[in-house]
This record gives structure tokens, C-alpha cells and sequence, in this order.
């Protein structure tokens, strides 16, 4: 059981990119991100897989709604429908946003239903490197078929060296009372591609038992 509620919590991270949480879409627009990453086992030299797709639309000037999916191929998963409301002005410094997505999980064939609320915080400000944001996610997950709730607390520091330029640093946690703190942390760049959008690359470390680096690439689009 332990084992389940291990793997659970780290299929859970990394799913979406870091420019999500407290900032709104433009009315309008349209935000995709999709991404892939390895991971070697050093102990059964397996490679192990997993997708992500993120989609965020801007359907009013104070809603957006979104659809998250994760796919891990040997075992796990979960499709997410979302939607998000700010809970401060447009044009202020500390931006808050709340968020609510109803969906399903997947552990091995059986999918149950999974329901998550989100409180963001956002900010961006300027330094000598450049444009800078910083975003924190507090999230709790309720699954059927858990004991247990799941609590996550994730956070992104970035900057925008160029408009083709970004780098960034990932922090992300799970815990649930009847297993560890599990946690992953990632440095990474976006570099822009034209009209293709944002390629992203980013290396992973988590503090599991195997497979923990991971190799992560994907491409962001805006249009």
C-alpha cells in the first residue's frame, strides 16, 4: 500500500508548466503546452516514460479554463478539467487566483473520479537579469478510492532573459499522512522556436527510492 501511495504522489508532479497559477489568460487566447520525460532505473538499467498535455483558454476577462492530462505508461495517470477565478485585481503587484477541477485518476485499469482546489499566488518583478516571476500553487486532491486527501505545494522562480530566452527552477511536493514527504526539483530553459512556439529542456531530481533524475523536453505555444 505504501508503494501505491508513493508512486501516486510522484505521478502527480511536473504535470503542468510553470506559467500556470495565479495569472489569468487573456480573453481570447489560448495556452498549450505538451512534454515528455525518461527516466532510467540505475538498479534494472528500465527506462521509464511518462506525457503530459496542458491546455489554458481564455474564456472571460475573468475566467479560464483549462485541461490538464498526465500519462505515466506502466501504470498511472489523470485527465482534469479546470477553471480559474483571480481573487485580486488585474494590474496588482501579488496577484491570488483560485482554482477548481473536477476529473478522473488512473492506478493500473481501474479510473476513479478526482476532485482538486488550488490556491495561487503569483508576482513578477525586474533584476539585472531580466523580467522575473515567481509562482506559488497550494493544492489539495481528493481522489475516490484514497483514505486519505492529497496536499501539494509547488513553486516556480523564472526569468525572461530575452523574448526568446527564459530559465527557470521548479519546486514541487506531495504528502498524504500515510507516506513521506515526496518532492522534485528541476532547473530548465524555454527557447523560442518561431512560429512553432517554445521549445522547453529541463532536467529532474526527486527523492525516490529509483529512477531519479529524469530528462524532460516539450514545446509551449500561445496563439
Amino acid at each position: 500500500m505504501h508503494v501505491l501511495v508513493l508512486f501516486v504522489l510522484t505521478s502527480f508532479l511536473f504535470a503542468t508548466p510553470a506559467e500556470a497559477g495565479a495569472w489569468m489568460r487573456e480573453k481570447g487566447k489560448v495556452f498549450n503546452a505538451v512534454s515528455s520525460t525518461i527516466r532510467k532505473d540505475p538498479g534494472t538499467g528500465r527506462y521509464h516514460y511518462d506525457s503530459s498535455v496542458y491546455i489554458e483558454w481564455g474564456a472571460a476577462p475573468k475566467f479560464t479554463l483549462g485541461f490538464d492530462s498526465y500519462e505515466n505508461f506502466s501504470s498511472s495517470g489523470h485527465i482534469l478539467i479546470f477553471g480559474r477565478v483571480p481573487l485580486s485585481a488585474p494590474d496588482a503587484q501579488h496577484k491570488f487566483a483560485f482554482q477548481l477541477g473536477v476529473g478522473a485518476y488512473r492506478w493500473l485499469q481501474d479510473w476513479q473520479p478526482l476532485y482538486r482546489t488550488t490556491l495561487s499566488y503569483g508576482t513578477s518583478f525586474q533584476n539585472r537579469f531580466g523580467d522575473a516571476w515567481l509562482s506559488v500553487d497550494a493544492a489539495v486532491e481528493t481522489r475516490r478510492g484514497a483514505s486519505q486527501p492529497l496536499y501539494k505545494l509547488d513553486a516556480t522562480f523564472g526569468i525572461t532573459h530575452s523574448p526568446r530566452i527564459k530559465s527557470l527552477i521548479s519546486f514541487e511536493s506531495a504528502y498524504t499522512r500515510s507516506a513521506p514527504v515526496s518532492w522534485t526539483i528541476g532547473p530548465a530553459m524555454t527557447i523560442s522556436a518561431g512560429k512553432l512556439g517554445h521549445i522547453f529542456g529541463g532536467v529532474q531530481f526527486r527523492n525516490s527510492n529509483t529512477a531519479r533524475i529524469g530528462l524532460k523536453i516539450g514545446l509551449w505555444r500561445e496563439f
